[in-house]
């Protein structure tokens, strides 16, 4: 019984350390979103999701601390012996589960091509929205935010608030106050090429730059205001 409580609290003991770090990412992330000057009722709709994670994962790690206190205290003896006998009739049926699995697997994909057939037959229909699109589009905002580099993250905090970075699309405001109205922002690409974002108000200026050689406009665009 001692190496079944053992087993439960180390699992246990995991979950509360992944709760621990997807806090304190969430939290940087609210800190870089806050400094972002241009649409901010979209990230402030961003930071309120984070938020609302960090209070759940917060009352997790306080269920999670209480179940470690009763297994420690036996009181949960039962569930875990049950749990053990379902776990171990699991593993008998474990081949014949995995080959069911392929076959749903296969099944699924030809299911899933049909709802994104469907998804963006609806996509078209509303000029380019649906909830499909957008929860796509916001749980790769989430994804793409906390890859962003960890050298990234350091520059910002030294920049003033109009440079930054271009991240797989995210822009990456600097946390110190801004030097003027201008934007200047990089944007690493492929074969070592940088792109330097210059962005005033009724122009939008687009360099190249490849490695040490000087930077090349290859885009000058005008901004309209409407």
């Amino acid at each position: 019984m001692d190496q079944i409580r053992l087993s439960e609290k180390n699992l246990i003991k995991i979950d509360i350390k992944d709760k621990q770090v997807s806090i304190s990412r969430n939290k940087e992330t609210i800190k870089r979103l806050s400094n972002i000057q241009e649409h901010q009722s979209f990230y402030k709709k961003q930071i309120d999701k984070l938020n609302e994670k960090i209070k759940e994962d917060e009352q997790k790690i306080i269920e999670y601390e209480e179940k470690l206190i009763q297994i420690s205290n036996g009181l949960l003896d039962g569930e875990l012996m049950d749990r053990r006998i379902v776990n171990n009739d699991k593993m008998k049926k474990r081949d014949d589960i995995s080959s069911k699995k392929v076959i749903e697997k296969n099944e699924k994909k030809d299911e899933d091509k049909k709802i994104l057939d469907n998804e963006y037959k609806t996509f078209r229909k509303n000029d380019g929205t649906s909830d499909y699109s957008l929860n796509k589009e916001t749980n790769k905002f989430f994804d793409n935010n906390n890859k962003i580099p960890d050298y990234m993250k350091q520059n910002l905090k030294d920049m003033p608030s109009n440079k930054g970075y271009i991240w797989k699309n995210i822009l990456c405001f600097g946390e110190l106050p801004k030097e003027s109205d201008n934007l200047i922002l990089f944007e690493k690409c492929r074969n070592n090429i940088l792109k330097i974002h210059e962005i005033s108000y009724d122009r939008h200026l687009i360099y190249e730059k490849n490695g040490k050689n000087q930077k090349e406009l290859i885009s000058n665009i005008e901004r309209k205001h409407i």
